[in-house]
């Protein structure tokens, strides 16, 4: 996904990997915590909202690239992941 949008250096994707990986563990590991909240979907929904605008913050301050692209690229790689792990549940869960 990250080379279809214009990244094509291995370290790029590199960082865009270590990024994704840190801020899925720390996520997943916090909503494992709150399922029995009230407002789970809300919260999932805010924590996918806070966790964009971290790894934002990161590539942006690690890869030095244009925040608008990263931004969109982001936008992209994150609603493709969500999508993917949405209907990945449905089928195994």
């Amino acid at each position: 996904m990250f080379f279809l949008c214009g990244y094509r250096k291995p370290r790029q994707w590199l960082t865009f990997a270590l990024i994704n990986i840190v801020s899925n563990l720390l996520l997943n590991e916090f909503l494992r915590t709150q399922t029995e909240q009230p407002h789970f979907r809300e919260l999932v929904a805010i924590c996918e909202i806070a966790v964009y605008l971290l790894e934002l913050a990161l590539a942006h301050m690690l890869l030095s690239q244009n925040i608008r692209h990263l931004a969109k690229t982001l936008l992209l790689t994150n609603a493709t992941s969500f999508g993917l792990g949405l209907v990945l549940t449905r089928l195994f869960w």
